[in-house]
């Protein structure tokens, strides 16, 4: 698909990709917005720019597209508010600065929600769960968005429930309900199964594993995490998944087959370690699990 395929009041569908060829693809449709009888389209455009601007880490440059775009004419267009919020907050998120996302947030959330904006609203109320910081606050937050998603007719919205099913579940995982997140798991690896997504379906399969062993049952846990490595073997023997993808799924699955078995758990650390530190993300987001696997691997 080019730009010129792509009629402007669908630029959406340029979002697909590496963050710098989104951006060029966007700059080169803007234009057109311009002279647009929607004077909502450039506004959120921009706002997409200033998301794509932040996924590589240019967050100043991102903000300043964000204060250009407010002063448009089509600002205050209801949508095109809500993504200008919404992205404000994304940006802030992606800076890790999560208590200033907050609040840019839940106004997003509140105008979407005025509105029956409801892919907004459920893509705005999982953004929260995201940048709030206690286990209960994100299960309430993904709880609304799925909430939400169930009861829309919109299926854009619907198709973020298994999204929101693995996101609920982790925040259980977080505040020790591993039955709760058993049941979140499950419906998550349903939902990815009539997909088709295999990857989220053997996300799902860890989360399961990980909340078995939560419950007690380490022999359940422990088979299905060794069926995981073998796969994600398999899928690194066919190059079938990016190595950052790879290193972060089968880092996790090498993370919980340290804690389930103890004989080789300094091995499965090193493991862990290597594959998860391909990038920071594991790093940062979970310091705590991070450490352990260290100490775990005798560093």
């Amino acid at each position: 698909m080019t730009v010129s395929d792509v009629p402007v009041d669908e630029f959406d569908k340029l979002f697909y990709g590496d963050p710098k060829e989104i951006e060029q693809r966007l700059l080169v449709v803007r234009p057109q917005s311009l002279t647009h009888s929607d004077e909502s389209l450039t506004p959120q455009i921009d706002s997409q720019i200033a998301l794509v601007q932040a996924m590589q880490k240019r967050y100043a440059e991102a903000f300043e597209t964000l204060d250009r775009a407010e002063k448009l004419p089509g600002a205050t267009n209801p949508l095109a508010r809500v993504r200008l919020l919404l992205e404000r907050g994304r940006v802030f998120q992606q800076a890790k600065r999560m208590e200033e996302a907050v609040p840019w947030l839940v106004a997003s959330w509140e105008i979407s929600s005025a509105h029956s904006l409801d892919y907004h609203t459920v893509n705005a109320a999982h953004m929260v769960a995201i940048a709030v910081g206690s286990p209960a606050e994100k299960i309430r937050w993904n709880q609304i968005a799925l909430d939400v998603a169930d009861a829309s007719g919109d299926e854009k919205a619907q198709a973020w429930r298994v999204v929101l099913h693995n996101n609920l579940a982790q925040a259980f995982v977080a505040a020790g309900e591993f039955g709760n997140g058993l049941a979140s798991f499950q419906s998550c690896q349903n939902l990815a199964r009539e997909q088709g997504n295999v990857l989220i379906e053997r996300g799902a399969r860890w989360g399961i594993a990980r909340c078995r062993r939560g419950l007690g049952d380490q022999a359940t846990a422990l088979q299905i995490q060794q069926e995981l490595l073998k796969e994600y073997n398999e899928v690194e023997s066919q190059g079938l998944l990016p190595q950052e993808l790879l290193g972060m799924a089968r880092g996790m699955v090498y993370e919980e087959l340290a804690e389930l078995d103890r004989q080789n758990a300094a091995m499965f650390a090193k493991h862990a370690i290597s594959d998860l530190g391909v990038n920071d993300w594991f790093e940062s987001i979970e310091p705590a699990r991070w450490q352990r696997l260290k100490t775990m691997a005798g560093n």
